[in-house]
C-alpha cells in the first residue's frame, strides 16, 4: 500500500508539475499577446500622430507653394503689363490709335490676358476690348480705381481668378497722359506652371 501510495503522490506531484508549467506556458502566451497588443496600440498611436504631423507639414508646404506661385504668376502678369506700357509714348497716343488697337489686339493673343483697356485720365476710351466700351467712348464707374491710380496698382478682379492691373503713363512734365488697365487670368497661369503632381 505503500507503494500505491507513494506512486498516487508521485502521479499526483508529477500532474502538479506538468499542470503549473503548461499554466506557466499559457500565462507567458497571455503576457506575451497583451505586450505585442500593447506594443502595436503604441505603434498604431504614433503612427497616427507621425500622419497627423506629415499632413500639417504637407499642408504648410502646399501653403507656402501656393504663395510662393501666386508671387510667380503676379509677377508675371506684372511683366506683361509693364512691357506693353514701356511701348506705348504719350505723345503718339493721339496719333496713334489705330496702332495701339493692333497692338491691344496683340496684347490680346496672350493666353492670360483678358482684357485690355487704354483710356484718357478724364476716362475717354482710346483703345478697348471691351466693345462696350469701344462704341459708348467713356468707361463707366468700374473703371474709376484704374483711373485714380497714381502709380502701378493691382486688385483681384469681380471676375473670379483674374486679377487687374493700372497705370498712368506720363508725359515727360509727369502728367499722366494715358492709363493702362489690363485684366491677367491669373489661375490660367497657375494651372499651366503648376507640376502635375501636385
Amino acid at each position: 500500500m505503500a507503494t500505491a501510495q507513494r506512486v498516487f503522490w508521485e502521479t499526483a506531484v508529477f500532474l502538479g508539475l506538468v499542470l503549473a508549467i503548461i499554466g506557466a506556458w499559457f500565462l507567458s502566451q497571455n503576457l506575451a499577446a497583451r505586450r505585442i497588443q500593447h506594443m502595436t496600440e503604441l505603434n498604431q498611436a504614433e503612427l497616427a500622430a507621425k500622419q497627423i504631423e506629415v499632413e500639417a507639414q504637407l499642408s504648410v508646404m502646399r501653403s507656402e507653394i501656393e504663395d510662393w506661385s501666386d508671387e510667380l504668376v503676379g509677377g508675371e502678369a506684372e511683366a506683361a503689363f509693364r512691357a506693353y506700357a514701356a511701348g506705348i509714348h504719350p505723345m503718339a497716343v493721339a496719333r496713334w490709335g489705330r496702332v495701339l488697337g493692333q497692338a491691344r489686339d496683340e496684347l490680346l493673343k496672350l493666353p492670360k490676358v483678358t482684357f485690355v483697356h487704354l483710356l484718357t485720365p478724364d476716362g475717354r476710351v482710346i483703345a478697348s476690348s471691351d466693345q462696350k466700351y469701344t462704341t459708348r467712348g467713356r468707361v463707366d464707374e468700374r473703371a474709376q480705381w484704374a483711373l485714380d491710380a497714381t502709380e502701378f496698382i493691382r486688385r483681384d478682379s469681380p471676375f473670379e481668378g483674374v486679377q487687374e492691373l493700372a497705370a498712368p503713363i506720363r508725359e515727360r512734365g509727369g502728367r499722366p497722359a494715358v492709363v493702362l488697365w489690363l485684366g491677367y487670368d491669373v489661375d490660367e497661369a497657375k494651372e499651366a506652371t503648376r507640376p502635375e503632381r501636385l
